[in-house]
C-alpha cells in the first residue's frame, strides 16, 4: 500500500474480500479457515506491505491466490486505496559523438 493508506480501511477491505471468497460455493471446500489479516509485515521506501493469509486444501493455493489477489485489487480500487507507485531512475550513457546521458524513469 502507499505510505498514506488508511490501514483500518485496508484491513476491512482484506477481511471482507477474504470472507466473501470463502462464502462462495466454488471456494467453500477449498478454503480451510477464515482468511486472516496478519497486519503490517514491512514498511520500506516502496510502501507498506500488509499480509492476508489463507489456508487451502493441498495444491489449490495457486488458484485461490490468483483469484483472491484479483478481488483484493478490485476492492481496494473501489475503496479508494491507492497502490504505491515507486519511481526508479536509470541512466543510459551515450556512446555517440555527443556522449549524452539520458534519464529513464518508470
Amino acid at each position: 500500500m502507499a505510505h498514506d493508506a488508511d490501514l483500518d480501511t485496508v484491513y476491512r477491505v482484506l477481511e471482507d474480500t477474504g470472507r466473501a471468497l470463502r462464502e462462495e460455493r466454488d471456494f467453500a471446500d477449498v478454503l480451510l479457515e477464515e482468511p486472516a489479516v496478519w497486519g503490517v509485515q514491512s514498511v520500506d521506501a516502496d510502501g507498506v506491505l500488509v499480509r492476508l493469509a489463507v489456508k487451502t486444501v493441498p495444491l489449490q493455493q495457486w488458484g485461490v491466490t490468483r483469484e483472491l489477489r484479483r478481488r483484493v485489487k478490485e476492492a481496494l480500487d473501489e475503496a479508494g486505496v491507492e497502490d504505491p507507485f515507486p519511481r526508479r531512475t536509470g541512466w543510459l550513457r551515450g556512446d555517440g559523438p555527443e556522449g549524452r546521458s539520458e534519464a529513464l524513469t518508470g
